[in-house]
């Protein structure tokens, strides 16, 4: 397969989205920190490294397209739309700001009503 001259980023991209799921590479991330598992680790990103830097990448560039594709891949496929609509519906007006002052009167209240 060729892969033409591109950019480091298009080659990087272009092996990652061939190869790995969206859902599975959301699993991922370079070191593995948190809940996800280290790519860092696996065969092939060695083997994605190599197809880039035979194509005039550094080491350096392809390790940080290949963070910079698993870190995103939660936005690919809806998911940054999903995540947005969520925002929305959280700060919507069906769930009107809390009024602070209306909450210390209250608060205000039942206290002078357990003293009495």
């Amino acid at each position: 397969m060729s892969l033409g001259r591109t950019t480091t980023k298009d080659i990087i991209y272009r092996i990652m989205r061939e190869t790995i799921s969206n859902d599975l590479a959301k699993k991922f991330n370079w070191m593995g920190r948190g809940q996800k598992s280290p790519f860092s680790v696996l065969h092939l990103a060695k083997v994605i490294i190599d197809a880039a830097k035979k194509q005039g990448a550094t080491l350096m560039e392809a390790e940080e397209k290949i963070k910079t594709w698993l870190k995103y891949s939660g936005d690919r496929n809806g998911g940054r739309k999903r995540r947005s609509e969520k925002e929305r519906q959280t700060h919507s007006p069906s769930h009107p700001p809390s009024d602070i002052s209306s909450e210390s009167e209250e608060v205000s209240e039942i206290s002078d009503i357990e003293q009495n």
